[in-house]
């Protein structure tokens, strides 16, 4: 098994025991942006801003999803599975 898949892994555990785990949430916004999943890591990353806008990392998470497709005034899914962008 690789490390990333590992990292996924291990932050699917933390949300099966705390579904608002924003460290486990963060996790993943930041896998599904090295992955090239802009969907999913923004809509991730949405969810770790509404628990803890001043979350470690999230600044340079969102300034690089920016500059990825222009994440200002972009529509963000309700879901990461809906067929939605």
């Amino acid at each position: 098994m690789d490390e990333q898949a590992a990292e996924y892994l291990a932050c699917l555990a933390k949300l099966r025991e705390d579904p608002l785990d924003p460290e486990a949430l963060f996790g993943l916004a930041a896998l599904y942006a090295e992955e090239g999943h802009r969907k999913h890591a923004v809509w991730y990353m949405r969810k770790v801003e509404f628990l803890d806008r001043h979350h470690p990392g999230l600044s340079r998470l969102k300034n690089r999803l920016r500059r990825w497709k222009g994440l200002n005034g972009s529509h963000v899914p309700s879901s990461p599975e809906s067929g939605e962008s």
